[in-house]
């Protein structure tokens, strides 16, 4: 079953959207405001949710009476009682949180029969992340770019955890809330995200929640599509790669700083260039140069030709002459790359930083003018393909 939000003209996700419909014929006009839409901000198509058949009743309730001539509106509350954003689900009113119970009822799967609101997403900014990342008790592991949890010591602070949508906003359900906050020992923690709680922005496509609501079989296996991707890639590369050529090219076990690594939470420079040292100390510095260079020479590779290279240069040799796959430049670009923004990393004041920050940018396919964000976000993703494609040409 195709999911409800997947546009039916450009496949992305769409979001809900609240704005006015109109219904009209040669002398008469029904504006209805409010009324909720699926919004695609990739290809701009807009489609109302009402059914047809509901606006044909709408329209043959209201025209009869209507004046030729005259517009009318009405608002979509008055029209639904279930989507008036200004009731409340009662037994939750002791979270003292704000949400729109409109998301409930209009974004597909989140409504139940029991119709006790438990799904109802509640927003908050993302800077309540950040306490928990920098103090020593917790941890912020975030298992996909839109999915994640809060540690303490450990173990998990909430059952569910939470999502992240594409706006950057952190989500959860209304009943996961009051389950995580109704012990005593929770209050302060209760304090904190009441103090980030924000408006709805009606977007929960992430997935936290696809894994949550499926409509297919393939939106149960949710895999993750950051860092830990890259951590799992690279050990998966180590033992296929010691399996082919007998010694291992790495002298680092990734999933060791697995534990320690800290995700970048915001869309700021320092956080994400501190994420870019750690990267690169695990994918870069941890390859065992002095064994592929040996290995090299087995190859023939005369070892004055290996004399000054550093690891991403020996490695990407190996590649050529070992593995001998012929395009080791486009694989080994987000390496590179990484080397580059590690080592931009103690001159982000310098005038030099933004001409080889939009090289490193435009060495990923981006614009210059992309966010840091963004460009964290391409070289993971071009990083675990380069995984990918290392453990096929070591299987082969």
């Amino acid at each position: 079953m195709e999911h409800p939000l997947k546009c039916l003209k450009c496949d992305s996700f769409r979001k809900v959207e609240y704005s006015d419909k109109v219904l009209s014929t040669d002398k008469k006009s029904l504006r209805i405001s409010n009324a909720p839409f699926y919004k695609c901000d990739n290809c701009g198509d807009k489609v109302c949710i009402i059914s047809e058949k509901e606006l044909a009743d709408i329209q043959s309730r209201y025209f009869p009476t209507m004046e030729s001539g005259k517009n009318y509106m009405i608002d979509m509350k008055d029209l639904s009682s279930v989507l008036n954003s200004e009731r409340k689900f009662s037994w939750y009113d002791s979270l003292d949180f704000k949400y729109d119970l409109r998301d409930y009822y209009t974004i597909p799967g989140l409504y139940r029969p029991e119709n006790d609101g438990y799904l109802t997403p509640v927003f908050f900014d993302k800077d309540v992340l950040l306490y928990y990342n920098n103090h020593p008790d917790y941890q912020v592991k975030l298992h996909s770019f839109t999915s994640g949890n809060i540690y303490f010591k450990g173990n998990r602070l909430f059952e569910w955890g939470f999502g992240i949508n594409r706006s950057g906003k952190i989500f959860k359900w209304l009943g996961d809330l009051e389950s995580d906050f109704k012990d005593e020992s929770m209050k302060s923690h209760w304090k904190r995200f009441q103090a980030s709680n924000i408006d709805s922005d009606h977007d929960i496509y992430s997935k936290f929640y696809l894994s949550q609501n499926l409509y297919s079989s393939k939106d149960a296996f949710q895999g993750s599509d950051n860092e830990n991707k890259i951590f799992k890639l690279k050990n998966d590369f180590d033992s296929v790669f010691k399996n082919r050529f007998g010694f291992e090219y790495s002298k680092l076990i990734s999933n060791v700083f697995n534990q320690i690594y800290k995700h970048p939470i915001l869309d700021e420079r320092n956080q994400i260039f501190e994420a870019y040292l750690t990267l690169n100390k695990i994918l870069v510095e941890g390859i065992d140069t002095k064994k592929l260079k040996e290995k090299l020479i087995d190859y023939g590779i005369q070892e004055n030709e290996l004399k000054g290279l550093g690891s991403l240069r020996t490695f990407s040799l190996f590649i050529e002459k070992v593995i001998n796959y012929g395009d080791w430049y486009s694989l080994m670009t987000p390496f590179f790359v990484l080397n580059d923004l590690r080592n931009l990393h103690g001159h982000l004041n310098d005038t030099s930083f933004k001409g080889e920050y939009h090289d490193c940018a435009i060495r990923l396919g981006l614009s210059e003018k992309e966010t840091d964000y963004k460009i964290y976000e391409t070289l993971i993703q071009k990083l675990i393909n380069s995984f990918d494609l290392l453990i096929n040409l070591c299987n082969q």
